[in-house]
């Protein structure tokens, strides 16, 4: 059974949205964390990404407390891709499969990789 979350969301952080008071880890992405310099601006980057859109969120599991979906816009739009694309988060392979991988930014990989959490 696939189950699916629908609604406006914000961003907690680069890779988490809470919408309707659920947060959710967003599946198969790694951002920079808050305590560090690029956490705000990736948190910025992803809040400007789901700014006046509703989420569609298909639930992938379930990870410290939070759910662990992928999420897309209205407009078909992955937000998670959308922050690998724009250079504020990694693949994070274990649990993508490299599914986002061909979409990481060269000054991405530079500049997070020693940070990688996943």
């Amino acid at each position: 059974m696939i189950e699916l979350l629908v609604g406006f969301a914000f961003a907690i952080d680069g890779d988490t949205i809470d919408m309707g008071g659920t947060r959710i880890r967003l599946w198969g992405i790694d951002a920079p964390e808050m305590a560090t310099m690029y956490g705000e601006g990736s948190k910025r980057n992803l809040a400007n990404t789901i700014l006046k859109f509703r989420l569609t969120c298909k639930v992938k599991g379930k990870s410290y407390r939070r759910l662990v979906a992928q999420c897309k816009r209205d407009d078909g739009v992955d937000i998670g891709m959308a922050q690998v694309k724009q250079g504020y988060a990694l693949d994070c392979a274990r649990y993508s499969g490299m599914y986002y991988k061909k979409y990481e930014t060269y000054r991405a990989r530079l500049t997070y990789t020693r940070m990688r959490s996943c």
